[in-house]
């Protein structure tokens, strides 16, 4: 999608389109520069506040900087996720405020290119998290098995086989099916509620700041929020350059918010560590290449059984999956892998 610049190609326009699908929509062209023999390039012409699309239909927008038309945060709605948005010829010294326009429209934004009049930016609308483990696509409800309440998010075509979003989807779904069992055993979760008031409580005794204070989280949206900000941060491809994959910390995130556990806290801080140490120590045990899939079925796997083992919380981990992603898997090891 491209709006409104003036030397704009619509044979350079009509190549961003991928492949003989690909569809590319050019807003307010001037008519003079509309090519109505391009393929794949459909012009628009509209308001500045209402785009005629649909919530995420683009997978990459551009505008003019200088004098862009259509309001950002209708950009934003019609990009799809991880859609790119480049925003071409922004005057060098109006690149800080319109970074700051990005993000206060929802993108991530970083500059790629300068001259010394003008700069390119390229903003991305980033993974919504909640969306996927709140969305349609979901395991039954009485489901407490992560691996199932996790594949079922994993089967949305906006998670990838690979990519920092199972940083918090893997954890996000220990924290769902956590929820889902004490639901089911409403004793126990009184039990832990009161636990995690108890853990709270201790964790703020010497803490005279009130703002600073440890609140135990009792819902499963304020838990997933919480998740989303610790975990949602976490580089791709860490399993490799820093050899602590996702997994292991989006499982001993999940572990953390669950046990109200703090840089403070006696034995919940031993237990996550001896939780991710254990998880590190499976996938060990793989060969690589990376699989987010594998390493998040090995990580909930052992979460499955540190629960058991230490709080007598059987979530009914399924110890036998075998995998439905490896035809998508350009690295797959197949039989060299557990889950084949």
């Amino acid at each position: 999608m491209t709006n409104n610049r003036q030397e704009a190609n619509p044979t350079k326009i009509a190549n961003l389109a991928e492949g003989e699908t690909g569809r590319v929509i050019a807003l307010n062209i001037p008519a003079d520069l509309i090519d109505k023999n391009a393929e794949h390039v459909e012009y628009i012409r509209c308001e500045a506040e209402q785009l005629p699309l649909a919530d995420n239909a683009a997978d990459t927008i551009i505008i003019a900087g200088a004098n862009y038309v259509v309001s950002l945060r209708e950009l934003f709605r019609v990009l799809k996720m991880r859609g790119r948005l480049l925003v071409v010829d922004v005057p060098v010294d109006d690149a800080a405020a319109f970074e700051q326009k990005l993000a206060a429209a929802g993108f991530i934004c970083r500059r790629v290119a300068k001259n010394s009049r003008v700069m390119t930016l390229e903003a991305e609308k980033p993974f919504d998290y909640t969306a996927i483990i709140f969305g349609d696509k979901q395991a039954e409800a009485h489901e407490t098995d992560p691996i199932s309440i996790l594949n079922a998010w994993m089967d949305h075509p906006d998670v990838f086989m690979h990519g920092p979003e199972h940083h918090v989807l893997d954890g996000a779904a220990l924290l769902v099916a956590l929820d889902r069992w004490f639901s089911q055993h409403p004793g126990e979760a009184q039990k832990v509620h009161s636990w995690h008031r108890e853990q709270a409580a201790r964790l703020n005794a010497d803490e005279p700041d009130e703002e600073n204070h440890e609140v135990p989280v009792m819902n499963i949206r304020d838990a997933i929020s919480e998740l989303i900000e610790r975990a949602g941060g976490y580089p791709g491809g860490a399993c490799g350059y820093l050899g602590v994959c996702g997994a292991a910390v989006s499982a001993g995130t999940a572990f953390s918010i669950f046990s109200v556990t703090s840089p403070f806290s006696d034995i919940t801080w031993s237990e996550s560590s001896a939780l991710t140490g254990s998880i590190l120590t499976r996938l060990s045990t793989s060969p690589g290449p990376r699989c987010c899939k594998r390493n998040a079925y090995m990580a909930l796997q052992t979460a499955g059984d540190f629960l058991k083992q230490h709080y007598s919380i059987d979530l009914k981990t399924n110890d036998s999956v075998r995998c439905r992603y490896f035809d998508k898997n350009e690295e797959c090891v197949f039989t060299d892998c557990v889950f084949f």
